[in-house]
């Protein structure tokens, strides 16, 4: 546990004493090492202004990256992200960024919904 709130204090010097005892105690639920790391990426994304609601913490591995692709669909876009996931899905040994740009730059569906 105390290798954990070191982790996170190393990681960002703007986590309130509250905020890590709350990644704490949620990593102390769930003690894998992916979790504890979204969890802490979660964490440092906080600011003191937000809602209590936008604060939330998953339980779970599993809910922990739901909860990140829905923040990267409402950031992104879902049809950009979806599109994107499919792309790096179906390659064969995944794709560069570089790569990645340039399919979606030929995506139809994409180039129209960023060009607005």
């Amino acid at each position: 546990m105390c290798v954990r709130l070191c982790w996170l204090a190393l990681m960002t010097t703007a986590v309130s004493g509250i905020d890590a005892a709350a990644a704490a105690a949620t990593c102390y639920r769930c003690s894998n090492a992916l979790y504890t790391r979204l969890v802490c990426d979660d964490v440092i994304l906080w600011r003191s202004y937000m809602r209590p609601h936008l604060t939330y913490l998953a339980p779970c591995v599993d809910a922990c990256i739901s909860q990140l692709l829905d923040r990267t669909e409402l950031q992104h876009g879902r049809l950009l992200v979806s599109h994107a996931f499919a792309y790096i899905t179906a390659s064969k040994e995944g794709l560069t960024e570089s790569e990645l740009e340039d399919i979606l730059s030929l995506d139809e569906q994409v180039s129209d919904m960023t060009e607005l």
